[in-house]
């Protein structure tokens, strides 16, 4: 168990490191999106937070600068917290009410 605890500590570091890179990225940071962010692009993820799926750390690292420049900085850190605290189906919950994400969002 302590084992599993380090290694989570670790991963969550290396996120850490990846996100504050990118939020430091003046390109990534001031040019707003083009158009709204597509639900159906973030299925994969809200997948593997449902799953509790631990590489979900990293696939919402890499949607770290797009998720915070579309929801905000607010709901972007509370969101970051609840990932840092690996609340993962609170997570799921939050992304997919924010985004309006419904469940039938990819069979259309």
């Amino acid at each position: 168990m302590a084992l599993l605890a380090a290694q989570l500590q670790a991963l969550s570091r290396h996120a850490d490191e990846f996100i504050v890179e990118h939020e430091r990225d003046p390109a990534s940071a001031a040019v707003p999106l083009d158009g709204d962010l597509d639900p159906r692009d973030l299925a994969p993820l809200i997948d593997q937070l449902r799953s509790s799926d631990l590489s979900a750390l990293q696939r919402f690292a890499e949607w770290a600068p797009e998720l915070r420049r579309q929801l905000g900085r607010e709901a972007y850190a509370a969101l970051r917290e609840q990932m840092d605290n690996l609340q993962f189906a609170e997570v799921a919950a939050a992304l997919t009410a924010q985004l309006l994400l419904q469940p039938a969002a990819g069979a259309g």
